[in-house]
């Protein structure tokens, strides 16, 4: 898509000597969608990000970037320039002109529309994903804060890995199948965590479905093993791994297209990952460029990187250099994060060091801080500071307020499942080592009151979008 580069037919616009009027037209610029006073958001497409400039037109300075997905605050606007509507947009601390699109093509889009993240006049409950008394790691619920405490949105047969939509009106899960809580229930014995459908929460109105279900329920130690589904950035699809169980030679990615309603197969020969307890590769992330899948190819089986076109199928395989992992990676599997111009993968390779995927294919070692941040926010709100590497005279992490001031801090590094961010960026919940349950919100945290028998797994809020932070000497 064209962001950077200028048309002819630009160059004589420029020459004709002027800005045309709304009424009469921009050049070959699409009809302006964006409204004053409402809000935007970064188109998805090519995974680019979009340039934010300091006047309204493709020769102005380069102030900043914001990724797809990025919502924004629109304060002027449009001015027509270079062939192109331009708006000046306000992105947490970010503020200058963006173009709207060209030749037909819309960089930007407004909020509202299927797929398209909805401004919120209010944050919605918070999340708590949580087991119950002595129950297993594998029987986890999902439960809603209210007024009156902690409403279960689910209940009855086992279930793991709820993954809430960047759009947060859906909750995508695992559930083990009917024959295997029928089993269950009889006492007899059964692989729990052998076999998984996968299923869907609608917030709006509390409807539940499976969206893959077992070839056959009549045999509860055998079918089909799912792991851990993640969302496009987009919110429109869901992507997971899978294998026959007992597990056969090779995995399978395979995408469900809420749009269509559809499944389809981007790989039907997955290799495995040593580091997974099943073999089954677990770690992998949905980005701008794509789908990442952390794997173990043959014929050495050293770490690699498998990215995917979510479109068509697999792009290339990045073999991590020579680095080995040696250690379970700390934010729960790989993220995209926005550095500079483009988003990188980025993982742990050891205990000292990142290592960085990028979409070309080309692998680069990270020292830096990582920040965390609501994707939807559009006022400047709190943050994140993430340093898992820190030595012991450095915080870990901390949470800052939209001035950088230091909220709270601390030296062991908890999952990123710990952490939630309201869709407004505004608030922020957290739970400790010791299972207290902090919000964070206008300046003042509260401790939340947890059921003695209700044991978190994870938190769900909003969506989180990551970039790169200060270098870690700066924290501390």
């Amino acid at each position: 898509m064209f962001r950077f580069l200028i048309s002819l037919c630009v160059l004589l616009w420029m020459l004709a000597g002027g800005a045309t009027s709304l009424a009469q037209g921009c050049g070959d610029a699409p009809a302006p969608r964006l409204a004053l006073g409402g809000q935007g958001r970064v188109a998805f497409s090519d995974g680019q990000p979009l340039n934010i400039r300091d006047a309204a037109s493709v020769s102005a300075g380069r102030i900043g970037s914001l990724p797809e997905g990025s919502a924004f605050a629109v304060l002027e606007g449009p001015v027509c320039a270079d062939s192109i509507y331009w708006w000046r947009v306000q992105a947490a601390d970010l503020t200058g002109w963006a173009a709207e699109g060209q030749a037909g093509a819309y960089f930007v889009e407004p909020l509202a529309g299927p797929g398209v993240v909805q401004p919120v006049s209010e944050d919605p409950p918070l999340l708590l994903v949580a087991s119950t008394g002595n129950s297993s790691y594998f029987d986890q619920q999902l439960y809603r804060l209210t007024e009156g405490g902690w409403e279960a949105l689910t209940s009855g047969g086992y279930k793991g890995g709820f993954a809430l939509s960047p759009l947060g009106d859906r909750v995508v899960y695992l559930v083990a199948p009917p024959a295997v809580q029928e089993a269950d229930a009889q006492n007899r014995s059964v692989l729990l965590g052998s076999v998984w459908d996968v299923a869907v929460l609608d917030l709006t109105d509390g409807s539940q479905r499976v969206l893959a279900a077992q070839p056959g329920n009549d045999q509860p130690g055998l079918g089909i093993n799912r792991e851990l589904p993640v969302w496009s950035p987009d919110g429109s699809a869901i992507a997971w791994t899978e294998q026959d169980y007992p597990a056969r030679d090779a995995a399978r990615l395979v995408v469900y297209d809420f749009t269509t309603e559809s499944l389809r197969v981007l790989d039907e020969a997955l290799p495995f990952m040593t580091l997974s307890s099943d073999g089954l590769p677990a770690f992998f992330a949905w980005g701008g460029p794509g789908i990442a899948v952390f794997t173990n190819d043959p014929p050495d089986y050293a770490e690699a990187v498998r990215l995917y076109d979510p479109a068509g199928g697999l792009r290339r395989v990045v073999r991590v250099v020579d680095e080995a992992v040696g250690a379970w990676l700390p934010l729960a599997g790989p993220v995209w994060v926005t550095a500079g111009d483009r988003e990188t993968l980025v993982m742990q390779a050891d205990k000292s060091i990142w290592l960085g995927v990028n979409a070309d294919g080309s692998v680069s070692g990270w020292a830096r801080q990582l920040v965390g941040a609501s994707a939807t926010g559009v006022e400047p709100g709190l943050q994140i500071g993430w340093d898992i590497f820190a030595g012991t005279d450095r915080a870990a992490w901390q949470l800052l307020d939209s001035t950088g001031a230091v909220l709270v801090e601390s030296q062991i590094a908890p999952r990123l499942t710990r952490f939630a961010f309201a869709p407004s960026g505004q608030a922020a919940a957290f739970w400790q080592e010791d299972d207290t349950l902090t919000v964070w919100q206008g300046g003042e945290s509260t401790v939340l009151d947890l059921p003695e028998d209700l044991h978190p797994h994870a938190l769900l809020w909003g969506a989180l979008r990551w970039s790169a932070g200060e270098e870690v000497e700066s924290l501390g």
